[in-house]
């Protein structure tokens, strides 16, 4: 199952970075619960409107390191990734550590829930 959660974690990478909504439709849980970095918590509509409005675009989406913890139909994703985009048309890039919690129901994996916080430079060497 780490593979198979490797792999969601991938193409959730292309989905984000392609914003392509329809990915993510089917990659994120109806009740979604994800904070973002400025400790704002989104829903999986408000994620889908980003990326359909145009509101975040992303030009870069590295993933440096995909940590997996394994629990029975639940997985933790703890995911180090560098990021470059716009955001409500600013500028921004930088390196970034995701927590995302994975569940499978009537067989499907999806995002339950997470958090995304940006790390300070001094970080970045140590993560």
């Amino acid at each position: 199952m780490d593979t198979e959660i490797r792999q969601l974690e991938e193409a959730l990478r292309i989905a984000m970075l392609s914003s392509d909504a329809e990915a993510l439709d089917a990659l994120i849980a109806d009740d979604l619960i994800f904070v973002g970095p400025s400790g704002e918590v989104f829903g999986k509509q408000d994620d889908l409107a980003l990326h359909r409005s145009g509101r975040q675009k992303l030009s870069v989406a590295d993933w440096h390191s995909v940590e997996i913890a394994m629990h029975d139909q639940t997985a933790v994703a703890l995911t180090t990734a560098d990021l470059a985009g716009t955001f409500d048309g600013a500028a921004f890039s930088g390196r970034f550590k995701y927590c995302r919690f994975w569940g499978k129901t009537a067989g499907v994996w999806q995002v339950l829930g997470g958090s995304v916080v940006a790390l300070p430079p001094a970080m970045e060497a140590i993560a």
